[in-house]
């Protein structure tokens, strides 16, 4: 069998598979959160990443792992196998845990909120919102002292973020927090979308942009992109429009162009074409599956268990311990024959591979995967201001679920999201405060 023909036939199956999901993405019903992360497992490993090994057989991938890339049957059938394998074990966890979930309809199904309380949850979270964000105007002052100031920091960001530029910076592990522009724009455009307010959307248009600007000034062109995919995505979920949701794919056509631009601008390059560009930005996790395959590679879930750690300053653990990050690019460029260039990230399926035998480490982290899915969803029906839920919702999709897939590390996973697991703090915050009236109500006579 000639290997583009079985590449084209697990695509039109996960063509297929996402149709069949994609009237669960509106949210009809309180699981569809779950059914988005199913889907983006499925868009990658079944539609975009054997597309990808389809244009490196036309020669269309330019990386320095090209030749790691699987272009035999023998090779194919193995990447595509333990896909399978990832896959089934993310459904099964995610079917099991829906299956548990519908026979406790009393703990995880949402109340009706009437009227006023719907008005006190959105006074409520305007304050949560503008607390983020002199939060998050503190963080970056303090951040920024050791540069000289924000102007300082904004003219060596990019050096920062690669490594190039080096300060004795006593506030450091702050950079993470750095994204709670993110979060502050998230929670108050949730807040316009149930009632305007000119001090609400004026610090939201300030918050987004300061956000905008330290990633354009730091080349994070992923993160660039993925903000106004968010507002749409937020939007789309609110007004539970199913067209809506079909219009996103021309939007992320038209997006692709710039997707090029802010890669030549921010990184002075000459790209030869959009389809060159993704192809080669996007080859990396076959590369990298096939690279720790032939390898052999043996990590026995310490990334798993240093997990927790990670939440500490990179001082605390960096000593003696190298991340899946590092390992993986010090293997794939030994392996791939390149002398130059950054890391070289890890998504789901290789994090699998590497932790030991191929298809119980595949199962192990697709468990893992789909737990976690799991348990933000529970977390996001903790929400009761629903167009706050559905715009959190949309920021965590494309945030952590999307990128999460391919830029899957522990250690990038959990400082890269550090500003959601602080949500996360508010959110049980919010919910102890909430139970701690309810008591007091029912014990005032």
């Amino acid at each position: 069998m000639d290997v583009n023909v079985l590449l084209v036939a697990v695509i039109a199956v996960g063509l297929f598979c996402t149709g069949i999901i994609s009237p669960r993405l509106i949210p009809k019903k309180d699981n569809y959160f779950v059914f988005w992360g199913v889907a983006i497992i499925l868009f990658y490993y079944f539609i975009v990443f054997p597309a990808v090994l389809i244009l490196n057989n036309h020669g269309y991938v330019y990386s320095d792992w090209a030749p790691l890339l699987p272009n035999t049957l023998r090779d194919v059938v193995a990447y595509i196998g333990l896909s399978g394998v990832f896959f089934g074990s993310v459904a099964l966890t995610v079917a099991l845990g829906l299956a548990t979930m519908a026979k406790e309809p009393h703990c995880y199904s949402e109340k009706r909120v009437e009227f006023r309380n719907r008005q006190e949850m959105e006074r409520l979270w305007r304050r949560v919102g503008l607390s983020v964000f002199l939060i998050a105007l503190l963080v970056l002052y303090l951040f920024a002292a050791a540069y000289g100031g924000v102007g300082g920091y904004l003219e060596s960001a990019r050096g920062i973020r690669t490594g190039r530029i080096e300060v004795d910076n006593p506030f450091s592990f702050l950079r993470p927090f750095m994204e709670l522009f993110l979060v502050v724009g998230v929670i108050l455009f949730g807040c316009l979308l149930q009632r305007f307010s000119f001090l609400t959307f004026l610090v939201f248009v300030a918050s987004s942009f300061v956000y905008m600007m330290i990633m354009w000034s730091s080349g994070a062109r992923l993160n660039l992109i993925i903000y106004p995919f968010v507002i749409f995505l937020a939007l789309i979920l609110h007004l539970r429009k199913t067209f809506l949701l079909a219009i996103a794919t021309p939007a992320i056509a038209i997006a692709l162009p710039f997707f090029v631009w802010a890669h030549s601008i921010l990184f002075r390059t000459h790209d030869s074409g959009v389809i060159h560009l993704l192809a080669s930005y996007l080859s990396y996790p076959a590369a990298s599956t096939m690279g720790h395959l032939e390898a052999g590679t043996f990590r026995g879930m310490i990334d798993f268990l240093m997990m927790p750690m990670y939440v500490l300053p990179t001082s605390l653990h960096s000593d003696g311990f190298t991340t899946a990050f590092n390992y993986n690019t010090s293997l794939i460029r030994e392996g791939g024959g390149a002398e130059h260039g950054g890391t070289i990230p890890v998504d789901l399926l290789t994090l699998g591979v590497m932790q030991g035998d191929p298809i119980l480490g595949s199962m192990a982290v697709g468990v893992y995967w789909g737990g976690a899915i799991l348990l933000i969803s529970v977390l996001l029906r903790k929400i009761r201001h629903q167009p706050v839920r559905d715009s959190m919702a949309a920021a965590i999709i494309l945030k952590v679920v999307l990128t999460g897939v391919i830029y899957a590390d522990p250690s990038h996973f959990v400082r890269t999201n550090m500003p959601f697991i602080f949500l996360v703090l508010i959110l049980v915050g919010l919910h102890f405060l909430r139970k701690c009236r309810s008591r007091k109500s029912e014990l005032t006579p």
